[in-house]
């Protein structure tokens, strides 16, 4: 469990500094300096983005685990008469 949760966090080292290095690319090539205002609402949007992502995953995995899918799918098979053997 230790080994997942190291390797998962330099995994995502390694992929936060290739999108700075994306974003240092980007921002010298473009030949206007970004200010610090603008890399904090960038750095927000996609702290914002990445969070709402995890919680639908979660929210889903959550789901699934209790059941409720589950649920709404035995009460569609008791509304088709093919599948009560009748």
């Amino acid at each position: 469990m230790i080994k997942r949760i190291v390797y998962g966090t330099l995994i995502a080292l390694a992929i936060d500094a290739g999108f700075l290095y994306a974003l240092h690319l980007w921002d010298v090539s473009s030949g206007m300096a970004l200010s610090y205002h603008a890399y904090f609402a960038l750095g927000l949007g996609i702290f914002f983005t990445v969070l709402v992502g995890v919680a639908l995953a979660f929210l889903s995995f959550l789901s699934a685990r209790l059941g409720v899918d589950e649920i709404a799918h035995d009460v569609e098979d008791k509304s088709n008469p093919a599948n009560n053997g009748v």
